[in-house]
């Protein structure tokens, strides 16, 4: 097992037990332990942490000491220490090795669905779902695949496991949308089988202080509403557009928007579901259950506001008037600041009312 597979372990028992990714600089710190450096030799070898004003007592006194107490909470919930063990800098090899035997006995018996889906690995969890990478053992090269597995007693997965199957059927015609293989229910299970697209979620890219040039988040932009104009023709809100949901494939770059599991019908008569776990990205109308078209572009104009200005939602204030305050956070042309407040705008008959509108105001840019 060389560095970047004891990392990608550690990573992904981070995000299994946490739901969150190890961000760059814990990732620094990890690899420059196991290769038995310094804090002095990881901030000189780091090629991010090398250009950051942290000193050398910040990284060990701070991020470090946070870091090993979180990897230390981490493999105590999962079974891993005995009590009183702590990781460190020094023993990290250890831990690593022992949840590298743990997930080798684990492969010895494997999880195979529908004796076709053998299980690789959890992708994550959701508040109804599960989700893993899994190969298709029928098809020749045994491909690579998502299995999505919700639980089938509850009215409410029921709903959403067919609401889900219908819509990426449908929509997983787009090349920038997964196919949609196969749905099924088994063992009180419903199951989503669908293409795995492999790279980078775009919350890996959007990071802290780094903010984007204008024309990569135009290209982001104009991406992201180019697949929301195909979305929408169908009668489909997505309703959770957000930097998670949202990845650029490895092999050419190209944006893929995943996780229709809170999508809605342009329907007056269908459920007026009121979503509980609301976030920043989420444009008010949504979060009281009753979406719009333009709530989906509300989303994808909190995103760019992020990549441009380097920081989280959460950092910006309101207006009296519940508009969101960060013109002044950052350089940007004044054509391109109208257009995404515009998109964001709290009232959303004041907001652009199709992708289409908006790809026209950013191509007279």
């Amino acid at each position: 097992m060389n560095v970047e597979e004891a990392f990608k372990l550690l990573d992904d028992l981070v995000f299994e037990k946490q739901k969150e990714r190890l961000e760059f600089r814990d990732k620094a710190i990890v690899v420059g332990s196991l290769k038995g450096w310094t804090y002095q030799e990881i901030k000189e070898n780091d090629p991010i942490l090398s250009k950051l004003d942290n000193t050398v007592e910040f990284i060990k006194k701070c991020l470090a000491y946070k870091l090993w107490k979180r990897l230390t909470e981490v493999l105590e919930q999962a079974g891993f220490l005995e009590e009183g063990e702590k990781i460190g800098k020094k023993n990290l090899w250890l831990y690593v090795e022992r949840l590298q035997k743990d997930c080798s006995e684990e492969k010895i018996r494997p999880v195979i669905i529908r004796e076709r889906y053998k299980i690789i690995k959890s992708l994550g969890s959701g508040e109804l779902s599960e989700t893993y990478l899994a190969i298709d053992m029928d098809l020749p090269d045994s491909p690579e695949c998502v299995v999505k597995r919700l639980p089938s007693e509850s009215k409410e997965t029921t709903k959403r496991f067919k609401r889900e199957a219908q819509v990426l059927r449908q929509l997983g015609k787009h090349e920038q949308i997964p196919e949609l293989f196969a749905r099924f229910e088994k063992d009180k299970y419903f199951y989503l089988i669908h293409q795995f697209i492999e790279g980078k979620i775009i919350s890996q890219e959007l990071i802290e202080n780094k903010p984007w040039q204008e024309l990569q988040v135009i290209e982001l932009i104009k991406e992201i509403l180019e697949i929301l104009v195909f979305v929408h023709q169908h009668d489909v809100i997505h309703r959770d557009i957000n930097p998670g949901n949202l990845i650029r494939r490895a092999s050419d770059g190209k944006i893929f928007l995943i996780n229709f599991g809170s999508v809605k019908e342009i329907n007056p008569d269908t459920d007026t579901t009121i979503i509980e776990r609301r976030n920043r990205y989420m444009a008010s109308e949504v979060f009281c259950g009753s979406p719009k078209p333009n709530s989906d572009i509300y989303a994808v104009g909190m995103i760019s506001i992020q990549a441009l200005t380097g920081l989280h939602p959460d950092k910006f204030s309101k207006s009296s008037i519940a508009e969101w305050l960060w013109r002044d956070r950052v350089e940007v042309s004044p054509q391109l600041a109208d257009i995404l407040e515009k998109m964001v705008s709290y009232d959303f008959r004041h907001r652009y009312q199709s992708a289409t509108e908006v790809l026209q105001a950013l191509n007279r840019l």
